[in-house]
C-alpha cells in the first residue's frame, strides 16, 4: 500500500480539533518536532492512529495525549510504532485498556526495550486477545503492571508477570481479584507466590488475600514457617489454616515461635489447625 502524503497530517490535525482542540495543538506541536528522527511515512502512520484512537470512544482523545507525550520523549521510531499499534489494539470499547498501557510505557520510557516492558506488554496484549470486551478488568491488569512496576524490583516483576498469566484462564471476578490484591500487596515474594499457583491458583488467590495481616504478626523468620505449612497444605482446609495461624497473635513473639516450631511436624491441615487455636493449653511459660 502506497503511504498517504504527508498533507495527512494535516487532515489528522484538523479530524482532532473536531474531538477535543487541546489534543489538536499538542499534535501539531509533537509531529513538527518529529521531523529530525521520524521518516515521513512513519508520521503519517502516527497521525493515522491518533485519529482512529481518537474516535474510538468517550474520553479517548486523552488516550491520544498520553500517546503524544511518549512520541516527544522517544528517539526509537521503531519502538514508537510497536507502542501505538498496541495502543490501537487496545482502543475501541472503552479507553481504559490503551490509556493505562500508555501510562505504564510512560513511566518506563527510558527502558523501553527492557524484557520488563515487553513481558508486561506482551501478557497485557494476551489477555486483551482474550477478553476483548472486559475493558475494565484490561485497564486493571495494566493498572497493576504500572504499579508492580514502579516498585523496581525486575526479577519479582517478571515472576508477577508468569503468575499473572497462569490466572488468565480463571473467570473474570477471579481475575480481577487477583489485579486488586496485585496493587495491595507491596510486600509479596511472587517466587513464592508462584509456589502457591502451582499447587492451586485458588489457594493463591487465598493466600494472598491474607498475605498483608500475616506479615503484620509475624516476623521473618516466623513467615518462612507460616509459609511453608501453608504450601504443605494448601490443597486442604487452607482458609481454616490461616484462620489458625491469625489466632496466634494473642501470644507473645518468643511463644510464636515456640508454637509455630512445634508444629512443623504435624502432618494434617486440620490438626495443625486445632494446634494452633489449642496453643494456649500448652506449658509455654506464660506470664
Amino acid at each position: 500500500m502506497e503511504p498517504k502524503s504527508t498533507h495527512s497530517t494535516e487532515e489528522a490535525a484538523e479530524r482532532l480539533w473536531l474531538i477535543n482542540r487541546d489534543t489538536a495543538a499538542r499534535f501539531r506541536s509533537t509531529i513538527a518536532s518529529l521531523g529530525a528522527v521520524f521518516t515521513p511515512e512513519q508520521i503519517n502512520r502516527l497521525a493515522e492512529s491518533c485519529v482512529t484512537i481518537a474516535d474510538s470512544g468517550w474520553r479517548s482523545f486523552e488516550t491520544v495525549n498520553l500517546l503524544l507525550e511518549i512520541a516527544a520523549v522517544t528517539d526509537h521510531p521503531a519502538r514508537l510504532m510497536e507502542i501505538t499499534k498496541a495502543a490501537e489494539q487496545l482502543s475501541g470499547y472503552s479507553f481504559e485498556p490503551a490509556a493505562n498501557y500508555l501510562q505504564m510505557v510512560l513511566g518506563a520510557v527510558e527502558v523501553g526495550h527492557s524484557k520488563e516492558i515487553s513481558e508486561l506488554e506482551q501478557a497485557g496484549l494476551a489477555l486483551h486477545s482474550k477478553y476483548q470486551h472486559a475493558s475494565g478488568l484490561i485497564g486493571g491488569y495494566f493498572s497493576a503492571a504500572q504499579i508492580l512496576l514502579a516498585r523496581g524490583d525486575r526479577d519479582n516483576l517478571l515472576c508477577w508477570v508468569e503468575v499473572a498469566r497462569g490466572m488468565f484462564d480463571l473467570g473474570r471476578d477471579d481475575l480481577f481479584r487477583f489485579l486488586v490484591l496485585s496493587e495491595q500487596s507491596g510486600n509479596v515474594s511472587w517466587v513464592m507466590v508462584r509456589r502457591f499457583q502451582v499447587k492451586s491458583t485458588q489457594g493463591c488467590l487465598v493466600y494472598l488475600d491474607h498475605l498483608g495481616r500475616l506479615h503484620d504478626r509475624f516476623s521473618g523468620a516466623q513467615m518462612t514457617l507460616v509459609e511453608s505449612a501453608m504450601l504443605k497444605h494448601v490443597d486442604s482446609s487452607f482458609e481454616d489454616l490461616i484462620d489458625s495461624f491469625e489466632s496466634l497473635h494473642a501470644f507473645d513473639p518468643g511463644q510464636v515461635s515456640l508454637i509455630l516450631a512445634l508444629g512443623t511436624d504435624i502432618e494434617h491441615a486440620n490438626s495443625l489447625a486445632a494446634f494452633n487455636r489449642n496453643a494456649g493449653k500448652l506449658p509455654l511459660g506464660r506470664q
